[in-house]
């Protein structure tokens, strides 16, 4: 019994996959020195740029849920 729980679960992990696919899109572009960039995406279909040049700058960007936009330059 034990043996056809575990084979259950298991398929019902590899159907739940693909809807946790995030299709989220991140750029990040440094150009100088002691640059911290830092992107975190939750949910779908998101995008973010990071864009710096110089010395010592740092981007966050933090974005939740769905068709997000952000850019920092």
């Amino acid at each position: 019994m034990k043996k056809l729980f575990l084979a259950s679960v298991s398929a019902a992990a590899l159907f739940a996959s693909p809807a946790l696919a995030q299709n989220n899109n991140s750029n990040v572009q440094q150009n100088g020195d002691s640059l911290t960039a830092t992107v975190d995406q939750t949910g779908s279909a998101n995008d973010a740029d990071i864009l710096q040049s110089g010395a010592l700058n740092t981007g966050t960007i933090d974005q939740n849920g769905t068709n997000g936009k952000a850019t920092i330059t």
